[in-house]
């Protein structure tokens, strides 16, 4: 069977607990903007927990399924009620999870901190960081008309990530990177010196800032290196370059409950469409509803069949607006 996308990296179980008891500091100017922390031998109240399939790679994954791209996963979990929760997930899907490793190790586990509409994570990244080169094949990479690769921050994924790429370029299939910032900053210098040109390059301001060494929006999209290159950037919305063209959209005004995975999502949202529309103003219409969709639910996991976006894009249609820069 020969899939759209064969997606790379991790799936993680996230368990979202909602609280207003933390109190928040401002630091402005210093090493953050805002700090949550506890009091030391006490109890904070909790307002509300849920639990549910997350991760980087797992968001985009059944994003793009729900939009009707034919997906195949690689990633790495383990053994425990945690791994069969994943496999469950996936079970429910069309994503086809026959390239799902199961390891000793335990699954990732990110505890997300919620107080307003601000957000502070616990990352354990658990099995996933067990993927290596031995879990890839030339044929899964044949099959796939495109690969989409998040962050991958260990030292046997590294060398997996390489493989990839070369199997990719010598079977010209287009590869498209989403990272992170926990992947750039482990492999910085070999992130910088890469030589590879990617179809598409996907990151926030923070990671796009730091691979490029720039501050400037148009410098860093001038930077990255890929055919197409994407920055988001909060609620100043996201931005685009291809060629010498730069285009701009605004982010939808919601009301913002939790921002776990949004980026996952408008990632997700923006490959499937462009792949299938060919048009970048397009998709940079259709990820900012399928993210604002996201922001404005507390649950991490958002189903975003194709109905229900239409629905939210007719609604907020007259708002979007996609500019050349």
């Amino acid at each position: 069977m020969r899939y759209d996308f064969l997606v790379v990296g991790s799936a993680l179980v996230d368990v979202i607990v909602e609280t207003r008891s933390l109190e928040r500091q401002d630091v402005s100017g210093k090493y953050a903007e805002y700090v949550l922390h506890f009091s030391s031998a006490s109890k904070s109240l909790v307002n509300g927990l849920s639990v549910s399939p997350g991760g980087s790679a797992l968001n985009v994954a059944v994003t793009m399924d729900c939009m009707g791209s034919r997906v195949a996963f690689l990633t790495s979990i383990g053994k425990s009620v945690f791994g069969d929760f994943i496999l469950d997930k996936l079970r429910s899907t069309g994503i086809n999870a026959s390239f799902v490793r199961r390891a000793d190790s335990q699954t990732g586990v990110g505890i997300n901190l919620v107080s307003g509409h601000e957000k502070s994570a616990l990352v354990y990244h658990g099995a996933v960081d067990e993927l290596s080169v031995k879990h890839v094949t030339p044929s899964m990479i044949m099959n796939s008309r495109h690969v989409l690769i998040t962050s991958l921050t260990s030292d046997k994924n590294f060398p997996l990530f390489m493989r990839i790429l070369k199997l990719a370029k010598d079977n010209k299939v287009p590869v498209v990177f989403a990272p992170g910032i926990t992947m750039l900053r482990k492999f910085e210098r070999r992130l910088r010196n890469l030589k590879y040109y990617f179809d598409i390059i996907i990151l926030n301001y923070e990671e796009g800032s730091f691979l490029t060494e720039q501050k400037d929006v148009r410098s860093i999209l001038r930077r990255l290196p890929g055919r197409i290159a994407v920055v988001t950037k909060d609620r100043d919305g996201a931005y685009a370059r291809e060629g010498s063209r730069f285009m701009h959209v605004d982010s939808l005004k919601v009301r913002v409950r939790n921002t776990t995975g949004a980026g996952d999502v408008f990632c997700g949202a923006f490959v499937h469409t462009f792949y299938d529309t060919g048009s970048i103003n397009e998709a940079l219409k259709i990820a900012a509803v399928v993210s604002s969709m996201k922001l404005s639910r507390m649950e991490a996991e958002v189903q975003c069949f194709p109905p229900e976006i239409l629905k939210f894009l007719k609604a907020y249609e007259k708002r979007i607006r996609v500019r050349e820069l």
